[in-house]
């Protein structure tokens, strides 16, 4: 399996992300069911940053979002999760952390 979860720090800040989205047609890169990315953040560290293209499960639209971020948030608590793939913007929070819908792009103060 190609690495497909990340972690990085700068100035003190921790950063991870995951890539993909859920597996929607039956071939492609970076196609994932549920099941696979539960398994890739069950031990993913803590971070205070987490960017992922598809979103968390049931937020912001209509998309399937992964069960496996939102697992991932309740375990460790994120002070930020920022997404893609639904081509909103707009905000949401999941506990004390704050998740953001971005498209196109978007200024953000930290």
């Amino acid at each position: 399996m190609e690495k497909t979860s990340t972690r990085a720090g700068y100035g003190g800040l921790r950063l991870g992300g995951l890539n993909g989205s859920w597996k929607y047609k039956p071939r492609g890169s970076f196609l994932y069911e549920q099941e696979e990315v539960e398994k890739m953040l069950a031990n993913f560290p803590p971070v205070d940053v987490f960017i992922t293209h598809n979103s968390t499960r049931r937020i912001h639209g209509i998309h399937t979002g992964f069960d496996g971020i939102s697992s991932y948030i309740e375990r460790t608590q994120p002070q930020l999760v920022i997404h893609g793939h639904q081509h909103i913007n707009c905000e949401a929070r999941i506990g004390s952390t704050r998740v953001i819908g971005a498209y196109g792009h978007r200024l953000l103060e930290y």
